[in-house]
Parts: C-alpha cells; structure tokens; sequence
C-alpha cells in the first residue's frame, strides 16, 4: 500500500462529490479524504501502485487542480 497527498483547490462540498464520483470507480484506490481544514486543501489516497500522474490527469480534466506534495 502507497499513500499518495496532493495539494487540491477543493474548497466546498460539492467539489467532493465530485471528487467521490470520480475516485469511486477506480478499484486500485482503497481509500481517500479531504482536509477542507488545511490551507492546501490536502487530497489523501491510499491506494495498491497507481502512479499520482493517473490521478492529477483524472482529476484536472474534470476542472479540480491536483498537484503531487513530495515527502
């Protein structure tokens, strides 16, 4: 298992439904949250190898900016 964080412009709750649709399909990620708290508004995925390009692609052609924080 690999955790993923990325820096998000998720800002209201309807972006997160967006997000759920979105994430929810995808089989390799076993789970996801928001910090809606934190000034970057961190994306957090739990997931079995997905590369985070697969995720910044998927979210940015939806209009949702995703950017990969490196340890």
């Amino acid at each position: 298992m690999k955790i993923l964080v990325f820096k998000t412009n998720v800002r209201r709750q309807e972006q997160i439904s967006k997000l759920k649709a979105l994430l929810s399909p995808v089989l390799s990620i076993l789970e996801w949250n928001v910090d809606l708290k934190d000034r970057d508004k961190i994306l957090r995925i739990v997931t079995n190898g997905l590369p985070p390009v697969f995720i910044e692609s998927l979210l940015e052609t939806s209009g949702i900016y995703c950017e990969e924080l490196e340890d």
